[in-house]
């Protein structure tokens, strides 16, 4: 068994991503890139909470990397968000919430509370293109913006915040792309329906670099920020090309 799966939280300004990664081993919980003195009870709150949105943990190991590794976090405003990833992981829905901003305070029953400062994290995410937010109460809707409201991690769960995003794909440069099992791309180059990318980053659970093969890709590849999905014609060493856009299938 191998999932992944990604969500957004914002802490001391900054979008923190969260990457929620189940694969084969010895059942243990790891989340790379907070303080190692709120680790245990971050940990604790995350796994209550999911069991408390009615989903088994898994007997496996789960891996959360939350980056930029170097970015400043307090681990109430990233929980929501991990617990999000990780069930999202869990119920097999890798892009469900990618480029989708949660904000709350996530207790260990499961409740998603408000907070003061989510006016300001919205503001944040829409800033930096964030297009859907799942917040605990309404907040103003900045210009472009997508906010449903969510008193649960279970309401969170039964929101698609995509699903009246149409199902036209844009690349850009710089854009970040998550291909199906694991690697992420940066996009450097865009040319009609051709991509040409570089890795953007080493794997969180092996540290070493991560090379991409036709077979791995599987003929398709995910953004991240929108959760779509393209279907790929040709990829090789440093680009694709892709004829069909399509929306990520709705579970």
């Amino acid at each position: 068994m191998y999932q992944v799966a990604t969500a957004n939280a914002v802490s001391n300004g900054h979008i923190i991503e969260a990457q929620a990664y189940l694969t084969p081993g010895l059942p243990y919980f790891s989340v790379i890139g907070v303080a190692d003195a709120s680790l245990s009870d971050l940990r604790w709150t995350i796994r209550a909470a999911v069991e408390s949105a009615g989903l088994t943990w898994p007997a496996c190991r789960v891996t959360v990397n939350l980056s930029p590794a170097a970015a400043p976090k307090n681990d109430a405003d990233v929980a929501a968000a991990v617990a999000t990833a990780v069930a999202a992981a869990i119920q097999g829905r890798p892009d469900r919430y990618a480029g989708t901003l949660i904000a709350g305070r996530l207790t260990p029953d499961g409740r998603i509370e408000s907070d003061p400062g989510d006016w300001d994290r919205v503001a944040v995410a829409a800033r930096r293109n964030i297009r859907h937010a799942i917040a605990a109460a309404d907040v103003p809707n900045p210009d472009g913006m997508t906010i449903h409201t969510a008193a649960t991690l279970a309401d969170i769960l039964a929101t698609d915040p995509t699903a009246d995003e149409p199902a036209t794909i844009e690349f850009h440069e710089g854009d970040r792309i998550q291909t199906q099992y694991g690697p992420v791309i940066r996009i450097v180059r865009v040319t009609p329906k051709t991509i040409r990318y570089a890795i953007h980053e080493t794997s969180p659970l092996t540290g070493r670099p991560v090379t991409i093969t036709r077979r791995r890709v599987r003929r398709h590849v995910e953004r991240i920020r929108y959760g779509r999905t393209v279907t790929v014609d040709t990829f090789t060493d440093g680009a694709f090309t892709y004829s069909a856009e399509e929306a990520t299938p709705r579970h």
